[in-house]
């Protein structure tokens, strides 16, 4: 099961680029953001926010370049534009009566999850926004990301929307991110997910895995405040998967933006 006290670790990969940027959470009231080359594994930390992200809230570009967040601090709550990996606003946005939130399907789009540019304090010229469409207002915002990054829907029942993504060689992933229910390392509702391996018909069960993802040949995941990779068509070596980073020893630091 997975401790309480180590910190929840969630990554943006852009689909055109290698620069990820990874979310992590912990303690309650603390979010570092931290880039990811996903080709030589090097991670840099980045800004710290004392407030929450809301991971399936945000999204990052295609070429990586920006990123969508939707945030929470001193009990105000707002979207912003930054460049990744870093949270300085070129655009924000008070979200009012939801988590707001948005998607970066282009270089130079964004599409707001609640539609709405009335509460807008600022924005960059540099990105155009974009009507919010029946797709967005009806699922959500990681639907869509996870649609867009090759995961297939197999399934919707109520507090819990099902993935599959196909590994080769008669394996699969299956994703069930959960909606406001349980979840066994809160033990409070929230959005959560947990995910299933399957090899030739033997299902194992993963509900530590807290975000996973495949990248070209590899297969990554979140577990306990650190982040794995192993080849995704090799069940020995998922099982004994390299250690990219643990994020637990990481603390918060002062860091400014460059712009």
């Amino acid at each position: 099961m997975t401790n309480s006290t180590n910190a929840k670790i969630f990554v943006l990969i852009p689909t055109k680029s290698d620069k990820a940027v990874v979310i992590r959470r912990g303690p309650a009231k603390q979010v570092g953001i931290f880039s990811w080359n996903l080709t030589s594994n090097e991670i840099k930390s980045y800004q710290w926010l004392k407030g929450r992200i809301y991971e399936y809230f945000s999204d990052i570009s295609p070429d990586g370049k920006y990123l969508i967040y939707s945030a929470i601090k001193k009990g105000k709550s707002y979207t912003v534009i930054s460049k990744a990996p870093w949270l300085k606003a070129l655009s924000l946005w008070h979200n009012v009566g939801g988590r707001g939130g948005g998607l970066l399907n282009s270089n130079a789009s964004y599409m707001l999850y609640d539609g709405s540019e009335s509460y807008n304090e600022f924005r960059t010229k540099k990105l155009t926004g974009i009507n919010s469409d029946l797709e967005i207002i009806n699922n959500g915002i990681y639907p869509i990301r996870l649609s867009r990054n090759g995961w297939n829907l197999i399934d919707t029942q109520q507090g819990q929307v099902q993935f599959v993504k196909n590994l080769g060689n008669n394996k699969t992933i299956k994703k069930i991110w959960h909606q406001w229910t349980q979840s066994t390392a809160s033990g409070t509702p929230s959005l959560w997910e947990s995910h299933l391996l399957v090899f030739n018909g033997v299902t194992i069960p993963k509900d530590n895995w807290e975000w996973c993802e495949v990248y070209k040949n590899d297969l990554l995941w979140s577990e306990n405040g650190c982040i794995y990779r192993a080849p995704k068509t090799s069940i020995e070596r998922i099982n004994d998967p390299k250690l990219v980073h643990d994020f637990n020893k990481e603390v918060m630091q002062e860091l400014a933006a460059p712009y």
